[in-house]
């Protein structure tokens, strides 16, 4: 099990074919495939490019092959790992095959029959081995990813929570009416200001971690995998260096560069440092020690062509060395402590991050009851033309108060109703709810909208109300007896209202009769 996924799962799931791992891959086989030239690249870098091209295309072309037939249901039921390894080898053969006989037939490096087959065989142990250990990698890294997020995202909600039993919301919500009071004389004014408090509101932010602290730490639990990177490495240079270079001379220069690899790592792991800073120095240091002994000192001593011959081979090493060892290490590090690195991204969640998000959040939400309340009070306003001081305190004195900070969900839905008592009928079918108080507060903001609309655009004079829960949302339905739709509809600030809290899943339908109905789901899961 790996973070609660069998490494079956993980492998054979979703991320079996994955366009990030083919994106990824990209400019690495570019680099590599210029090591395969006989001579230096001027002169062949139309060549080179074609054949890079055909090779990587018909990798890709397999790949999806495979997506849209044997692998298509991945998604719920994990294929098994062998059908992975297979996918891989054939997609590395083939494009391995490809790349032999294109380099042999234009002459960008000879050999014939016995190099393309080792271009061939090196390709598919290459596939058999990355194309599921990417998925696993992919797979891992993005539950890391994710599970940091989730936490982020619960302990900023545990501090609005707190902001809001300890007042720090109903100052900041009483601040923001107070102002836009000011600015408020009648039902048309009212409904301009609503519109320009919800206009100010700053983004809501969702938790955020950069990709980079993601794959550092996973990096980090063990960063000098040697014999494994030394191994996978001698695999995928035997293809290019031994159509260069020659049989004999090509696998000395890989035993040479895979005991530097194994040295030079097995050295590396014996120091560690406090910092993460010191360390990540000290990483890419091991790292470009390593690329100039594989490169240029392993080319002086066995490549025989002119210098600039070896040009490909030193940057693809310089690229394909440090992807590698990072690969391999979150690989291990998935295997072997996939809880240990969650609990490290973890801790490095800081108060002032979370404090900072749950302010900002906090006011984003705030600011929006506020231009939802000041809409919903312009359509009680419309009723007398004229924003009188009995109505006036009515309307402010509601709309101070935060009278569900201490109310059971179902309460919190029903007040909705409450300010509209007196100005339109209201049938009521609202089903007994159980979930967080957050998703009751996003109700009665659909409600209260709903109403509101059908009361002032529409004219009703009556509507029906419905709230119903399913395992995975709440089901609202406003239906209203006014005049509809109008023809030329433009969305205003009910629609920003309702996209808000349900994104796309909401609609707004005319009535076959009379009046108009709003659906909207708002999800228990977000």
């Amino acid at each position: 099990m790996v973070l609660g996924k069998t490494v079956g799962e993980r492998i054979g799931g979703r991320w079996a074919i994955s366009l990030i791992f083919y994106v990824l891959n990209l400019p690495i086989n570019f680099v590599t495939i210029g090591s395969n030239m006989s001579g230096g690249m001027e002169g062949n870098i139309g060549s080179w490019f074609f054949i890079w091209a055909a090779g990587y295309s018909l990798f890709g072309v397999i790949l999806l092959l495979a997506n849209f037939t044997l692998f298509r249901n991945r998604r719920v039921h994990a294929v098994p790992i062998a059908w992975v390894v297979a996918l891989g080898a054939i997609a590395g053969g083939s494009r391995g095959a490809l790349v032999g006989f294109m380099s042999d037939a234009l002459s960008v490096s000879g050999g014939g029959p016995e190099l393309i087959a080792v271009r061939l065989v090196t390709g598919a142990i290459l596939g058999a081995i990355f194309i599921p250990i990417g998925a696993l990698i992919i797979s891992v890294v993005a539950t890391y990813f994710t599970d940091r997020s989730k936490l982020v995202n619960q302990l900023t909600q545990v501090r609005v929570e707190r902001m809001r039993i300890d007042g720090e919301t109903q100052v900041l919500r009483e601040t923001l009416l107070t102002e836009a009071s000011e600015q408020i004389t009648s039902a048309a004014s009212a409904r301009t200001v609503s519109h320009q408090v919800w206009a100010n509101t700053p983004q809501s932010t969702k938790a955020r971690v950069p990709w980079f602290t993601v794959i550092r730490t996973a990096v980090f639990h063990n960063p000098y995998p040697g014999v494994i990177v030394a191994v996978l490495w001698s695999l995928s240079a035997l293809g290019s260096l031994i159509p260069a270079i020659g049989f004999t001379r090509g696998i000395a220069q890989v035993v040479f560069s895979a005991i530097a690899i194994w040295g030079i790592y097995s050295l590396a792991s014996r120091v560690s440092f406090s910092s993460s800073f010191v360390s990540l120095i000290f990483f890419v240091s091991t790292m470009a020690i390593t690329v100039i002994v594989t490169g240029p000192v392993a080319s002086i001593i066995f490549d025989n062509r002119p210098a600039n011959a070896a040009f490909g081979l030193i940057v693809a090493n310089s690229i394909w060395i440090p992807t590698l060892t990072i690969f391999v290490s979150i690989f291990r590090g998935a295997l072997a402590s996939a809880e240990e690195i969650v609990l490290d991204l973890n801790d490095q969640i800081k108060d002032e991050e979370i404090n900072t998000r749950a302010a900002g959040n906090e006011l984003v939400k705030t600011q929006q009851e506020v231009a939802e309340a000041i809409h919903g009070m312009a359509s009680r306003i419309h009723t007398s033309q004229a924003l009188t001081s009995a109505a006036q305190h009515l309307n402010f004195d509601n709309l101070l108060t935060t009278p569900d900070t201490h109310q059971f969900p179902q309460e919190i839905i029903e007040s909705a109703l409450t300010p509209w008592t007196g100005l339109i009928e209201i049938d009521s079918f609202i089903s007994t709810v159980s979930c967080d108080a957050k998703y009751a507060r996003d109700v009665k903001r659909v409600i209260a909208e709903g109403i509101a609309n059908a009361y002032r655009h529409g004219g009703a004079t009556s509507c029906i109300v419905s709230v119903t829960q399913t395992h995975t949302s709440l089901l609202v339905q406003v239906v209203d007896n006014g005049t509809g739709l109008p023809e030329k509809y433009s969305p205003g600030l009910g629609s920003a209202v309702f996209e808000s809290v349900c994104g796309s899943e909401w609609r707004l339908e005319g009535n076959a009769g009379k009046g108009c109905t709003l659906r909207a789901t708002v999800s228990l899961e977000h």
